[in-house]
């Protein structure tokens, strides 16, 4: 949220799609996607969600995006089922 944070004009409207959030837990990892490796940052859901209706938004709707998984094989505790998507919409 830090770069809404910078905008002059903030956007009416944030979707987020495919992004990792994590029910309670806020973290650092690396995923492989067998060709390459990446860095992660897995928020907490209270914790982005609050982020973002800081900036002055309200939360519309939030989906699972069902079949995009993130395993953690030494940390089974921190994987995901699934990825997370939101609307945001700013308050009036």
């Amino acid at each position: 949220m830090e770069i809404v944070a910078k905008l002059k004009h903030k956007p009416h409207r944030i979707i987020v799609n495919t992004t990792a959030i994590h029910p309670s837990k806020s973290f650092f990892t690396l995923n492989s996607i067998s060709t390459a490796f990446y860095t992660y940052r897995v928020q907490s859901h209270d914790e982005f969600v609050a982020a973002v209706i800081a900036q002055g938004y309200t939360l519309r709707h939030e989906w699972r995006n069902i079949g995009k998984p993130l395993r953690l094989p030494f940390e089974p505790g921190h994987s995901l089922e699934d990825y997370a998507g939101f609307c945001f919409d700013a308050a009036s």
